[in-house]
């Protein structure tokens, strides 16, 4: 089995199942972080479209009508006909549009900037980082926490595939302040430690990592506290007091 076919399994899997942490410790020792990422990010397609279900506009609801049609074919690994659409499947008289057509033409509404997420994480997943990173960056305006955190999760991950480590840093940072989850925040901590100490800001790594220990001082089995310590020995550092 190739590591794509793999990772779309996981993919699929965790549409339909809820995210496991434990599992995430096991990529993260395999693939590394950004495929970790994009695990994480995925989570979103279930709130998304649930998302999408409740929204009462008229302009909304013409989105989300789209935007139902197309999200299966992330989940089938079709990322370009999910993308771009397919002229040759006509629904309700009009071919099938893609998303980024949808965050196109409904740019400024919620369900645009939920296309937009979508259309970033199927560049990434075609190694399109550059591309992807602009449509993370315009899903950052959604009003939902969860498509801002899959957002800056995925925008995190294209800098660092370009090396941004800084960039990258912030925006798990970001991704950790709008989550109250303890293993999630942890997590999201630890990344922005991780990608600090890549970018040689020693102070800014020990700070994450020693917030991802203190807030797991009464959980001997955290995974995320037991990385953030390793973390401080890499930098040369300990907790002070």
């Amino acid at each position: 089995m190739s590591k794509e076919q793999e990772f779309n399994e996981e993919i699929e899997e965790e549409i339909i199942e809820v995210y496991e942490e434990d599992d995430a410790i096991s990529q993260i020792k395999k693939y590394g972080t950004i495929v970790v990422v994009v695990l994480v990010v995925v989570a979103i397609a279930v709130f998304s479209y649930n998302y999408m279900s409740e929204q009462a506009d008229a302009e909304n609801a013409e989105a989300s009508k789209y935007l139902a049609r197309v999200v299966p074919l992330m989940a089938q690994g079709d990322f370009e006909k999910a993308l771009n659409g397919d002229v040759n499947i006509v629904i309700d008289n009009k071919p099938l549009i893609g998303f980024k057509d949808i965050a196109s033409t409904y740019a400024g509404s919620d369900v645009g900037s939920v296309a937009s997420f979508y259309a970033g994480k199927a560049l990434l997943m075609q190694g399109k980082f550059d591309e992807a990173k602009s449509y993370f960056e315009k899903a950052t305006s959604n009003e939902s926490n969860e498509v801002k955190v899959g957002a800056y999760n995925g925008l995190a991950a294209c800098q660092e595939e370009a090396g941004q480590f800084k960039e990258a840093s912030g925006n798990y940072e970001a991704a950790s302040n709008l989550v109250e989850q303890l293993e999630m925040k942890s997590k999201y901590l630890y990344f922005s430690g991780l990608t600090a100490e890549k970018a040689g800001d020693a102070s800014k790594a020990k700070s994450m990592y020693e917030k991802v220990i203190k807030m797991n001082s009464e959980n001997a089995y955290s995974e995320f506290g037991g990385l953030s310590s390793a973390g401080l020995e890499r930098v040369g550092t300990k907790i002070d007091g």
